[in-house]
C-alpha cells in the first residue's frame, strides 16, 4: 500500500512539476472561477494562471459566459419620448457559474432614482454597471457607477458635468482597465469662430470628485455627430459619426497627441444604418468593425499600420441564413426580375452588441435576440420578443475577465513546486 502511494505521489510530481503539463491542465480548468480557485493553491499555479499570454489562450479556448442582458423594450402605446427603465434577464448557467447570479439577484437591480430622466447600462469588461444619466436643460446633473459583480467595491457617483457650451453630443465612456475608478466624458460642440470645424472636449473624471479636461481640439469637418457609442482603446477614442452631409466616417481623437482626424469605413460600407454596425476592441489595442449586409454578417479589422487608402482588412463573413436560427423565422414570397416565384428569408437583422476581439454578436432576428458565437458558430436564444414590441438597447454582463486573481506578491520560486 506504502509503495503505490509512494508511485502515484512520484508520477504526480512529474506531472504538476512540469511546467508545459501543467499549464495545459490549467488550460483546461473550463471557466475563469475555477482558475481562479486554482491559482491559490501555490504561488507556482498562480504565477501560471495569471500571465498574459496563458489568459489569451484561456480566452480563447473558454469565452467568458454570457450572465445575462440588460433590455430597454419599448411596448405600444409607449411614445419615443417617455423614459423606459432597463430590466436585466439572465441567461441560464451550468452549475458553476449559476451561483454567480444567486448570490446576490438583486444586486442587478437598477435602482429607483427620480434623479435619472435617463438611464441606461454600459457594462465594462470587470462586470462594472454605469447607471446614466440626470438631464437638467441639457447638462449632466447626475450619474453613477456600481459593480453588480463586484459588491466590495463602492459605489461612485459622477459630479455634474463640467461643460460649459452648447453641445451636440455628450457621452460617457467607462476605462478600458475597466477598475470602475477611470470614467471619461466626450463632447462635440461646433466651433462658432470657424464654422468647418467641430470641436472635441475629452475630460477625465479624478479621484470621483471633479472633471479635469485633457484636450480640446479640432477636425475640419463641419457639425460631426456620434452615430456610434464612442470607444476608448489605450490613448484614442473611435466612434462612427456623420458629417452634415449625411455621409458616414470612422472619427479617431487620439488623446495622447491631442488629434482629431478621420478614416474612411471599407468601400462595401458605403450605406449604413442604425443598428447595421458597432465597434468593438481587439486584443492588440486593434479595432473591430461588425456589419450585417443583407443575410451576411462581416467583420472588419481596422489596420492602424496601412497609411493612407484602404485600411480596413475583413477577417471574416458569416451567412446568417446557415444559423438554425435563421431557419426557423417565417419566409414569405417574393419576385426577382425573371417574375419567377422564390422562397425568400426576408428579416430585420440588427446588431446590438458585440464582444472583444469580435468573438460574440448579439443579434435581433424575427422574433428573438441571439447570442452568437462567431469562431465557432453556435448560437442561444436570449429573449422572446413580442409583436409589435421594439428593442432599444441591449447591455450584456459576461463574468468577469481577466479573472481577478488574490493580491499575492510573486517573486521568481526557487522551489518549483513553492
Amino acid at each position: 500500500m506504502a509503495d503505490n502511494e509512494a508511485d502515484e505521489s512520484l508520477a504526480m510530481d512529474k506531472v504538476l512539476g512540469d511546467d508545459d503539463l501543467l499549464r495545459e491542465i490549467l488550460l483546461r480548468l473550463g471557466f475563469p472561477t475555477t482558475l481562479v480557485r486554482a491559482a491559490v493553491v501555490c504561488k507556482r499555479w498562480l504565477r501560471h494562471a495569471s500571465q498574459p499570454a496563458f489568459l489569451r489562450s484561456f480566452r480563447e479556448r473558454h469565452p467568458p459566459g454570457l450572465l445575462g442582458v440588460y433590455v430597454t423594450v419599448r411596448e405600444p402605446p409607449q411614445g419615443w419620448m417617455m423614459p423606459i427603465r432597463p430590466e436585466f434577464v439572465p441567461v441560464p448557467q451550468p452549475a458553476e457559474l449559476d451561483v454567480i447570479l444567486s448570490r446576490d439577484s438583486r444586486a442587478f437591480e437598477l435602482d429607483s432614482n427620480e434623479e435619472y430622466s435617463e438611464i441606461s447600462v454600459q457594462c465594462w469588461n470587470d462586470g462594472s454597471m454605469l447607471l446614466y444619466l440626470g438631464f437638467l436643460g441639457g447638462i449632466m446633473t447626475v450619474g453613477s457607477v456600481r459593480c453588480p459583480l463586484l459588491p466590495k467595491k463602492a459605489r461612485i457617483y459622477l459630479p455634474a458635468s463640467p461643460l460649459r457650451y452648447a453641445y451636440t453630443s455628450v457621452n460617457i465612456i467607462p476605462s478600458n482597465t475597466g477598475d470602475g475608478l477611470s470614467v471619461f466624458l466626450l463632447a462635440l460642440r461646433p466651433n462658432y469662430r470657424m464654422s468647418q470645424q467641430t470641436i472635441a472636449d475629452f475630460s477625465e473624471l479624478k479621484d470621483g470628485t471633479v472633471w479635469i479636461n485633457r484636450v480640446s481640439t479640432a477636425i475640419d469637418i463641419p457639425r460631426l455627430e456620434p452615430e456610434s457609442e464612442p470607444l476608448l482603446v489605450g490613448n484614442k477614442v473611435y466612434m462612427v459619426a456623420s458629417k452634415a452631409n449625411h455621409e458616414l466616417t470612422l472619427s479617431l481623437l487620439d488623446i495622447e497627441t491631442s488629434t482629431f482626424s478621420a478614416i474612411n469605413l471599407p468601400d462595401e460600407m458605403e450605406h449604413m444604418y442604425d443598428g447595421d454596425y458597432l465597434l468593438s476592441k481587439a486584443y492588440d489595442s486593434g479595432v473591430f468593425l461588425t456589419h450585417v449586409k443583407g443575410t451576411e454578417l462581416h467583420v472588419w479589422l481596422l489596420d492602424a499600420g496601412a497609411g493612407e487608402g484602404n485600411n480596413w482588412l475583413l477577417v471574416n463573413t458569416v451567412c446568417l441564413t446557415e444559423l438554425a436560427a435563421f431557419q426557423t423565422i417565417p419566409t414569405r414570397q417574393c419576385e426577382d426580375d425573371t417574375d419567377e416565384q422564390h422562397d425568400h428569408h426576408v428579416v430585420n437583422v440588427k446588431v446590438h452588441a458585440v464582444g472583444l476581439n469580435a468573438e460574440f454578436v448579439l443579434l435581433e432576428m424575427g422574433d428573438g435576440l441571439y447570442s452568437f458565437h462567431v469562431a465557432s458558430k453556435v448560437e442561444e436564444k436570449v429573449l422572446d420578443l413580442k409583436p409589435m414590441h421594439t428593442l432599444t438597447r441591449v447591455s450584456p454582463v459576461f463574468v468577469t475577465w481577466p479573472p481577478i486573481f488574490p493580491a499575492i506578491e510573486l517573486q521568481p520560486a526557487s522551489d518549483p513546486k513553492e
